[in-house]
């Protein structure tokens, strides 16, 4: 585990114990995530998330770089946070890739299930956070940044009173 975050722990302790792995499999690692630099971000893309309309996520490569932090790899897991660091449901990863800003496409935009689902809005959102988050670092934007583009499912999700996990 990356981050020691309770609400997280129970929750991965809960799907593991759902998906009834063996001693030898429940040392997976997982990360935790939440969505945004708001409270009210994060719970919007949780909700996201958990609805099922967002299946993708984005981030700079340059915060990688300088963080020097692993990039994410296809088959890992996080645990979704909403805004008060409350866990939502666990994603996998099933795609990942690194591309310029200006080559994401339609498809993926829609994939990310923000907004009006089209690229205009997604390449509008995306370079307003980017540049906040650059910000931090005395960088200046750029279409020509790469990104890392990150395709998702959700593999467990918080029990709702009736018991549905997934």
């Amino acid at each position: 585990m990356i981050e020691t975050n309770k609400s997280a722990n129970e929750m991965w302790s809960h799907f593991l114990a759902c998906i009834q792995e063996t001693p030898d499999t429940t040392q997976k690692v997982f990360d935790t995530c939440s969505f945004g630099d708001t409270k009210e971000m994060a719970d919007t893309l949780a909700q996201l998330v958990m609805s099922g309309k967002k299946i993708a996520t984005t981030s700079l490569y340059f915060i990688y770089e300088v963080e020097e932090e692993n990039l994410p790899h296809v088959g890992s897991y996080s645990v979704i946070l909403d805004g008060e660091q409350r866990a939502q449901c666990i994603t996998q990863l099933s795609d990942v890739s690194i591309m310029p800003f200006s080559q994401v496409t339609e498809d993926y935009a829609k994939a990310e299930g923000e907004g009006d689902l089209t690229l205009a809005y997604w390449k509008k959102a995306h370079q307003a956070f980017f540049t906040r988050e650059l910000c931090a670092y005395h960088k200046q934007w750029s279409d020509d940044l790469l990104v890392v583009c990150e395709r998702f499912h959700v593999v467990y999700r918080k029990p709702t009173s009736k018991g549905s996990q997934v």
